[in-house]
């Protein structure tokens, strides 16, 4: 039997066993799941699809982002340009579902690089978020050749530097100011290439910030711990799905920032790589740049005074 079916047929044993309470089979279960799950990869097939990009197309894209005179204004139109949206993102993959309709009723299994699986999603009819979210993470990528070309253009005009960077993020209440040097080291790997250190250090303070602007807007951030005698933080994916956060943040960016951090359905950066479980080619300019384009984001928010 093919590796993805037999993994497919015992995740189906193993919900069928947590389902009756039969935890201890289950637990056991889920090692053979994981064993069997090596070298899946290598049996599937790999889909390429092209597409064209003219020079006049990525120069209206780059100049219409970049002010040369405005280094705040490139910033801010930068990070809006970036954010999916949501509706917009729902009508594209309605136009793929009607133009591929029986491709989108089976579900689909997530599988990492050593064949686990991180996630299934189900039919277009059943599972229309989760459809939603893989569509969206996969124009992400496709995008990211749009994101890459207008920061390699805005630090050519000297407008993508680290100097920039920290200026307009700490206008925000969102960067605490001790945070900073860390935020720097992050920003030196980064334009040195080292997306290893980068990425380790500039994720962890994206949590800091989107703990920063909810605590400003009387958002709880903390929970009580499974002693009962003290508290812990609320868990990064729960902040972001709460109602008054998504209110705050806009539900298009709550919804970004769960692709690209804690969404196991799409990049997930933020669990991959805090808990080590992202390979070494997950550490690459694509991931770094839409990382650069989340702290900026952050940048944007002030306080209201009345």
């Amino acid at each position: 039997m093919a590796k993805l079916q037999l993994v497919g047929n015992y995740s189906q044993l193993h919900r069928l066993l947590v389902k009756y309470g039969l935890q201890d089979k289950a637990a056991k279960l889920s090692i053979k799941i994981a064993k069997f799950g090596e070298g899946i990869q290598d049996e599937m097939t790999e889909f390429k699809q092209e597409f064209t990009v003219s020079k006049e197309e990525m120069d209206l894209c780059v100049n219409s982002i970049l002010h040369e005179k405005d280094v705040e204004k490139s910033l801010g139109c930068f990070t809006h340009s970036f954010i999916p949206n949501k509706e917009r993102e729902k009508e594209s993959l309605d136009r793929i579902v009607k133009d591929a309709p029986f491709l989108h009723m089976i579900p689909q299994s997530i599988f990492d690089e050593r064949g686990r699986v991180k996630a299934v999603v189900g039919g277009i009819g059943t599972d229309l978020e989760g459809n939603l979210i893989v569509h969206i993470s996969m124009s992400m990528k496709f995008n990211a050749i749009f994101l890459n070309a207008v920061i390699e253009e805005g630090k050519q005009r000297g407008i993508f530097t680290k100097e920039n960077i920290l200026s307009f993020i700490t206008k925000s209440p969102a960067i605490k100011t001790e945070r900073i040097p860390i935020i720097t080291k992050g920003l030196e790997a980064y334009f040195n290439q080292d997306y290893f250190v980068a990425l380790h250090l500039l994720i962890p303070q994206l949590e800091e910030a989107i703990r920063n602007i909810l605590e400003i807007g009387n958002i709880p951030t903390l929970k009580p711990n499974k002693s009962g005698n003290g508290f812990q933080l609320r868990i990064l994916d729960d902040m972001l799905r709460d109602p008054i956060a998504i209110q705050l943040l806009t539900d298009d960016f709550a919804n970004y920032l769960r692709i690209l951090l804690t969404d196991n359905r799409g990049w997930n950066l933020r669990n991959d790589i805090c808990h080590g479980i992202a390979s070494p080619q997950l550490f690459n300019k694509m991931a770094s740049d839409r990382i650069i384009h989340a702290l900026l984001c952050f940048g944007v928010f002030r306080i209201k005074h009345e």
